[in-house]
């Protein structure tokens, strides 16, 4: 009897460890609760989750330590909508709730819970949805932002189109002009999109190779200015480059340098007054390097030195109220591709009161 008791201890211990680290190695958070809904059980990632140590916890009501956010009446979900009450009753439960309210805000959590054991045990199943929740509504936003920016060069297109459609053989010459320049704008703002969208997704995707070419920055010009000159005539607008003498040849990707510097003008062209002008730099540094910079007239953003302005789909603060509002791609490309040639790219208010974005390249970029 004596060596069965053993026996019987030793199988108890190791079905419990077993147990345990099944328990700590599963993503989600475990607890289990009393008859009382009072906490017998936490595993190391509800213990993260809800910011207590299981020791804390033992023995308290599972509400004191959840912290539901209450609802539209001023109840906490444990008055009326349990998920163990609710297992109790019909075999399973299951909520949605904002738990534990702390510094960086209250997490969107899924609640599971299984019907009570024998011994009136009853475990619970936490599954965080933070990070999906705000991917899921960066993915709306995304959309809707992207629906916007093709609506508006789409309409103006379909509005010409039908302009020519109706004035043909009436219409005088220089009319016609002006309605296949206005879809040339459109197109081009259209391909400038996609393939920002599409330069994104081979970011995302760890394909952003460059070429190691001879880098003429006067090239860079050229190729940039062909891209993005006829939306900033939309505006009245005007580009003025200004190269000093001795600016130095750089190895890196021509085509992706020209695809920084249209992003940068194109940004330009969106905060920038109408009828303004708006300047390209650029010079020599003493290690062989290449320093250029646009600048523009408008108005910055209380917080244009702000580094989360190159973060993926973000915009400046009032940059929705605009017409053209941008999806937040832009700035984020260029900070890319420069950060892959080895150079780095900043946002500063001039001593003229001007905006300039400034990027920095070494002699050549990395391998």
């Amino acid at each position: 009897m004596r060596r069965n008791l053993v026996e019987l201890t030793a199988d108890l211990r190791r079905s419990e460890l077993e147990a345990k680290a099944v328990l700590g190695g599963i993503v989600e958070g475990v607890y289990s609760v009393d008859e009382e809904r009072r906490i017998r059980f936490m595993n190391p990632q509800a213990e993260r989750l809800l910011k207590i140590s299981a020791s804390e916890a033992m023995g308290r009501f599972c509400g004191d330590v959840l912290k539901p956010a209450l609802d539209a009446h001023g109840r906490r979900p444990c008055e009326h909508s349990c998920p163990i009450i609710e297992a109790r009753r019909g075999g399973s439960g299951r909520s949605l709730e904002h738990v534990a309210p702390r510094a960086d805000g209250p997490r969107r959590v899924v609640i599971a819970s299984a019907p009570p054991a024998a011994d009136g045990m009853q475990v619970q199943v936490l599954r965080d949805e933070t990070e999906l929740e705000a991917a899921r509504r960066t993915r709306d936003t995304v959309l809707a932002n992207i629906s916007h920016e093709f609506r508006t060069p789409l309409a103006a297109q379909l509005a010409s189109i039908e302009l020519l459609q109706d004035g043909v053989g009436t219409m005088s010459v220089d009319g016609q002009r002006e309605l296949v320049s206005s879809l040339h704008r459109g197109t081009q703002r259209l391909a400038w999109l996609i393939d920002n969208l599409l330069e994104s997704v081979r970011i995302e995707s760890g394909q952003l190779a460059i070429r190691h070419q001879d880098v003429v920055f006067e090239d860079v010009v050229v190729a940039a200015r062909e891209l993005i000159e006829p939306l900033i005539a939309q505006r009245g607008q005007r580009i003025e480059v200004e190269i000093g003498d001795g600016v130095p040849t750089v190895r890196g990707d021509q085509q992706r340098l020209a695809q920084v510097l249209v992003n940068l003008l194109a940004n330009a062209n969106k905060f920038a007054p109408p009828d303004s002008t708006i300047r390209i730099g650029a010079h020599g540094t003493g290690a062989g390097g290449l320093t250029f910079f646009v600048e523009d007239e408008g108005v910055a953003s209380p917080g244009i030195e702000d580094a989360r302005l190159f973060d993926e789909f973000h915009r400046a603060s009032g940059d929705a109220d605009r017409d053209e509002s941008g999806i937040g791609l832009g700035l984020y490309i260029v900070k890319s591709i420069v950060e892959r040639h080895g150079g780095t790219v900043r946002l500063e208010r001039t001593e003229q009161g001007r905006t300039r974005a400034t990027v920095e390249l070494p002699q050549e970029a990395p391998a």
